[in-house]
């Protein structure tokens, strides 16, 4: 073999490695990419008591936005679309008063930011009624009161969220303290 013909085989072989790492780092990059935006979808509530922001949060605990599809809400064995305000049919669902709460909803295509956190519901703060601190602990003692959201990601990757978000024994009592009951 002469050096010329040696020399040919050798900048071929190297041009395709090239080829081949670059190829590599392109499909990395984007996995990379994807998981640098890639949403992160969380619930729970939050109890400080009397004078604290009271309520169901829903944040997105992750670095990019997240895109709701469907939310639902799962009460006591019924299941409550979200796209829509359905709050009064979970209400009548729990025999609740209606005029206790703040509630949100989630229309199709809803977008949570990155770091931001949503009110899905909390207590009125209107003196209209006294008794409704007792009826958002009726609520969130719900025996079964289920979230689930369906969203995506901006490069479309589908994620699914469902959590109870009511309290057990042990927290509602803790939270009855904190509010004087």
């Amino acid at each position: 073999m002469t050096t010329d013909r040696v020399l040919s085989i050798s900048s071929v072989v190297i041009a395709l490695t090239a080829v081949c790492v670059s190829i590599w780092q392109g499909v990395v990059a984007r996995e990379h990419n994807k998981l640098s935006v890639k949403p992160y979808i969380t619930a729970a509530p939050r109890l400080p008591g009397v004078g604290g922001e009271n309520g169901v949060f829903i944040s997105n605990a992750g670095v990019g936005p997240a895109f709701i599809k469907k939310a639902f809400i799962k009460a006591n064995g019924k299941e409550f679309d979200m796209a829509a305000n359905n709050w009064p049919a979970v209400y009548t669902h729990l025999n609740l008063k209606r005029l206790c709460y703040v509630e949100r909803w989630f229309k199709e295509g809803a977008t949570l930011k990155a770091g931001q956190d949503v009110k899905l519901i909390a207590p009125t703060t209107s003196p209209l009624d006294a008794s409704c601190p007792v009826e958002f602990i009726k609520l969130i003692s719900a025996p079964e009161l289920t979230l689930s959201i369906e969203y995506e990601s901006i490069y479309g990757e589908e994620f699914k969220y469902s959590q109870r978000i009511g309290l057990d024994d042990q927290e509602i009592s803790r939270f009855k303290k904190a509010l004087g009951y």
